[in-house]
Parts: structure tokens; C-alpha cells; sequence
């Protein structure tokens, strides 16, 4: 599982002459972490915030939104993005295929918002074929 937030860290050593470490520390590093633990909850392996999100190129890899959340310790809301893979192959069948993730996923998301889950998780499985699985 991977967590992937942009920020202002502070790297180096850090310790004493006898006993020394090399670490980063900074917010962006604690909301990074907290982006990895929501990767099991959302059931999808890289997870990145709306931050790091706008930095990505568009035309370079494939995202999906997943979610709006509060994370511990912080008062603002952070938008959560699944990053699907790198885009490749011929740009017809990329825009296509994309075109229709982007559609059932807007789709499903819709429609669990109203709380209508077992709608949401049969417009998934349509998705994400076999591979999905129904939770409710």
C-alpha cells in the first residue's frame, strides 16, 4: 500500500553522535501516512491526495476520486484519489477505455452517495467485472 501527498518535509539526520537515524518528518509525511492506512479501508493500493493529484500529469496516469475525507489531526478536508496505472497504448482505445472507467465509476459513486449501496456495488461489478467484490 502506498500513500502519495506534496509538501515541505524536513530530511536528514537526526539523533545524536552515538546513535543516529536518517528520517523525514513534517506534516506532508504524517498525512502521507495517514493516505497509506486508508488504502485497506477503500480496498485499492495507491492512494493520493487532491495535492499531489493536480502536480500528476493528466495524460500520464489514470485516477479515479474516491473520496472526501478529515484525517486525524487535521481541520481541512482532503480529497482522495485512487491512481489507477500509467496510461499507455493508442490514444483512441486509452480515451475509450478511460472514458468508460471514468463513467461507471462516476455512475456507481452517484448512486452510493443516496445510500442505494447494492445498486452501487452491481454498477462496480458491471465496472470491474468479477474482480469487484460485493460487500453489502
Amino acid at each position: 500500500r502506498i500513500g502519495l501527498h506534496t509538501g515541505t518535509v524536513l530530511t536528514g539526520n537526526i539523533g545524536s553522535l552515538t546513535k543516529m537515524k536518517f528520517g523525514c518528518m513534517g506534516d506532508a509525511v504524517n498525512l502521507a501516512a495517514r493516505l497509506e492506512g486508508l488504502c485497506k479501508m477503500y480496498k485499492v493500493s495507491v492512494v493520493c491526495s487532491g495535492e499531489m493529484h493536480s502536480c500528476l500529469d493528466k495524460d500520464s496516469f489514470f485516477c479515479r476520486k474516491l473520496d472526501v475525507v478529515r484525517v486525524k489531526g487535521k481541520t481541512v478536508p482532503t480529497e482522495l484519489y485512487e491512481v489507477i496505472g500509467v496510461v499507455t497504448g493508442s490514444s483512441d482505445f486509452r480515451d475509450s477505455h478511460a472514458n468508460e472507467l471514468a463513467s461507471g465509476v462516476h455512475s456507481s459513486m452517484s448512486v452510493a452517495v443516496t445510500k442505494a449501496f447494492s445498486s452501487s456495488s452491481r454498477v462496480m461489478q458491471t465496472v470491474h467485472g468479477k474482480q469487484w467484490i460485493n460487500l453489502v
